[in-house]
Parts: structure tokens; sequence; C-alpha cells
């Protein structure tokens, strides 16, 4: 996944030319079971890093790891969790590790919300504390979203307590951490098709989402029309507003709190109503404190379509999705998003006894990234190109990470046009330079990283994980000088 960067301002006025030097260290590699190992590389704190690393197996087996500034594991903490017990998310907070888990209790047929808290030590200081119940199941989602605001130290669970109608009434927690309530609020929703919330947020005790409604129709496909949900928990105050705008509507978008302009900014790519394809790009800022916005909508120019498909055709572009905003300190931003899909293939095996079976492809290509003043002009846009393709794996190694570091986007992916992956390290400065070189050679590492599981956890230190092939799993420290 694309990983949060610990600098949020961009610089506009520094330019450096030359690549970063970069130091790294590994850990001793782990023995572990299976061919895969999902890493959750949680934070930094008193000069240590804080990891979790896990199996999707039916019991789940959970493995809390601390280690020094040299890599080594000073303490560590196993368990297992049962068939029947959901883990909702896990996070570092403040010098403590959020455990948070849901269980169904049939007696009772309500889904309950549970925490378990451990320090830094990894020494439980609270267990199995009641956070909430529902009697609600979403049909395409866990019960319970969580979120955190680490500014604040405050924790925000959505979920739903009841459907009545069509009309679902959500309750909104604002929790500290120790897990006191700060505030609550009962919101409700109501929209006539299936719909999802993604994208939740908490700035302030400012509750923020993206609400997707799916469309119908032949020619709509899976396609969604997407609204901001805001909710300031303490002043009780509710605001939706629609991303469509005239006769366009977004897409694919990214959002985030503008601490500059002191707005949410919101930004992606839209179409028209009428064609099934991308056409532009847009950015929208929208205002809580007097209820106003500005929108930019920019149509792609063929110079624009050519520099990133490589011909004039913009039917590729429904395919690249945001994946995250740096800003920028002059009231801009840089747009990162990346270029995917999933296929799905049914094949036929008349010698097996289920005779029928699905593979999953899995393409990640090109990152874009896009340039933005304050105004909304396009100062720049860069394609980095890669071609990653695997099957029925999630696309485990493939996709990216970013960090921003002294004013610099950094990017880390894996080449997989080798047979023996690099490791490539992209900089890109504030003028739109790229620089590239390979980070890890393939030749001299027997294994591959994961940049999806990596983490910017410094101001100058970003995590990756790896599996070995031969002795397993390893952690990698980049430290940028």
């Amino acid at each position: 996944m694309v990983k949060r960067s610990v600098i949020l301002i961009f610089s506009v006025f520094i330019v450096i030319s030359s690549l970063f030097a970069q130091d790294m260290k590994y850990s001793v590699p782990d023995k572990i079971k299976g061919k895969t190992v999902f890493t959750k590389i949680l934070g930094k704190h008193n000069g240590y890093f804080f990891v979790v690393r896990y199996d999707k197996k039916a019991t789940q087996n959970f493995l809390f790891e601390k280690y020094n500034s040299e890599l080594k594991v000073v303490r560590n903490h196993e368990f297992n969790i049962e068939s029947g017990t959901s883990v909702e998310d896990i996070r570092f907070m403040n010098g403590q590790l959020y455990f948070f888990y849901s269980e169904y209790e049939k007696q009772d047929k309500l889904h309950k919300l549970y925490c378990d808290v451990y320090d830094e030590s990894f020494n439980q200081v609270d267990k199995e504390n009641l956070i909430a119940t529902t009697s609600v199941v979403p049909s395409n989602s866990k019960s319970f979203k969580i979120e955190y605001d680490l500014i604040y130290n405050q924790i925000v669970i959505l979920y739903a307590e009841s459907i009545v109608n069509d009309v679902i009434k959500f309750n909104i927690l604002v929790l500290d951490d120790i897990l006191t309530t700060l505030n609550s609020a009962h919101t409700r929703l109501n929209y006539s098709k299936e719909f999802s919330i993604k994208n939740i947020q908490l700035f302030n005790g400012q509750f923020t989402a993206l609400v997707y409604e799916k469309t119908s129709g032949l020619l709509k496909g899976n396609k969604s029309n997407i609204d901001f949900f805001y909710y300031d928990v303490g002043n009780q105050k509710k605001i939706i507003r629609k991303l469509d705008f005239d006769s366009v509507k977004f897409e694919n978008i990214a959002y985030r709190y503008d601490i500059v302009n002191k707005a949410y900014l919101f930004s992606g790519f839209y179409s028209s109503d009428n064609k099934e394809q991308i056409i532009g790009m847009g950015m929208y800022r929208y205002f809580v404190f007097n209820d106003s916005s500005f929108l930019k909508l920019t149509p792609f120019s063929d110079e624009m379509i050519v520099s990133i498909s490589g011909k004039y055709d913009a039917s590729g572009m429904l395919n690249y999705y945001p994946q995250g905003i740096v800003l920028r300190d002059d009231g801009g931003y840089v747009l990162i998003s990346e270029y995917y899909s999933i296929q799905k293939e049914m094949q036929n095996d008349y010698y097996a006894l289920n005779n029928t079976y699905v593979k999953y492809y899995y393409h990640y290509s090109d990152i874009m990234l896009v340039s933005v003043n304050a105004d909304g002009q396009i100062d720049w846009n860069r394609i980095i190109r890669k071609d990653q393709n695997s099957m029925n794996d999630d696309g485990y190694y493939s996709s990216f990470s970013y960090a921003t570091v002294a004013n610099k986007i950094v990017i880390l992916f894996n080449d997989f046009s080798r047979s023996k992956w690099n490791l490539l390290y992209h900089v890109i400065d504030p003028a739109g330079n790229v620089d590239f070189e390979v980070l890890v050679n393939g030749n001299t590492f027997n294994g591959s990283f994961i940049p999806r599981q990596a983490q910017q956890v410094g101001l100058f230190e970003i995590m990756v994980p790896a599996l070995d092939q031969k002795r397993g799993f390893t952690l990698a420290k980049i430290t940028i000088k």
C-alpha cells in the first residue's frame, strides 16, 4: 500500500540535482512458514522501531517486534487469534500499541469491538476493553472502521448501529489514547443504491470520509458517484458535498486536509456524463468554516495524453488511481497516481475433480506525478515507467511506496524486467526533475523486497520488508543522508 509521508510540505524553492546518499542496514533473517508474510511497520518511538508480522490463515499468528537502531530485535511478543475473531486494526500511537478486534456473540446476536493495549515493551496494560457493539454487518467491509489523528492523539471509530427502511444510522466515537470517549455522535445516511464508506480521516475532532454510491445502467459498469462526508463530532455538524459538477464528475480521487489553505483538498480525474473515459484532471477545495469552495478543471491536452500513454488515446486513463497527495508550501500540491488493473479468467481442467478454476492477473504499471499550483494550474507532469505483472498473488511484490525527504519525493519499487528483481530508487525534485538508481541489485540480494509494505519512520528513514529465498523474513532500513 502507499504510505503516508512524515514531512507534509513539499518545498518549491529548494532544488538539488543530485541523488541522496543512502545507508542500508538489514535485520537478521528469520525463518517463516509459507511463501508470504504480511508486515505492518507501526512506527518509531524513543529510538526503537515497532513492527507486526502476521499471516492470513484461519488461525492467525501475530508477532510483534521491537528493533533497535541497528535492527536487532530487543523484544517480541507472539500470539494466535482463533477463527471467529476478526482483527479490525493495529496501530501504534503515543508509545502504545492498540490491537482492535471484534467477535460475534450468538446469544446477544451482536458484533462486539474490543481493544487490547500494550506498552512499548509489549506488556499488556488494558485487556478486552469493550468499545462498541452493533447488530449490523456491512455486506462488503468490516463492521468497524477505525482511523487515528496522530497529531492530537485521538482515535475515531465509525460503525452502523441500525438499518430502517434503507436509512442507516451510524455512530461516530472519538477516543483519547487511554480509550476514554471524548465525543460521540449519531448520524443517518440515506442512499437508494449500494454504497461504501472509504478513506476515513480524523483531524482535531473533525471526521471526514468519501461515500461511493454505485450507479446503474449497462454502460456504467462499476462506476460510482462520490460524496464528501464531513462531521464535526464536538459541534454535531454534518455536511455532505457531492463531487460531481455540472456535466462532469470525479471518477478516481484522493483527498486530505490542506494546512496551507485551511481547506479540504480533493484531486483526481474526471469524466463527462456522456463519455466512458477520463477527459481531464480536477482540483476542488472546500472551506468548511464559511461553506465556500473553489473548483478548477483542466482538460487533458493531446501533448499530456501522449506523454502519459505514448499515443493519442485517453481510454487507459480510467486505470490510473490516485494514491496520495503531497502538499507544496506555496499552496499547491503533487498528485501521485498509479496505473493498475486486475483481470479474471475462468479456465477448465477436465482432469480435476472440480474442473473449473479461476486465475487472477495483476498488472501494476506506470506512476504518474502531477504538480499543481495554488490556482489549480498544472506546472508539470512526469511518468515513471514500470511494468509489473503477476498471477494469483494480489500483487504482493508489485506497486510502490513513496516518502518525502528533504523537499523531494522518493519512490521505491521492484523492477520486474529482470529475472532477479532490482529495487529501484527514484527522486523527484520540486522542479519535476527525475533521477533514479538501483538501490539494491537483485544479483547481490537473494530475495525480494515488498515495497508496498514500506513505511517512512523518520525524517530521513524508510523501512522496507523483504523475503530472503533461503533464510526468511528480513527488514531493511534506508537512511538517507
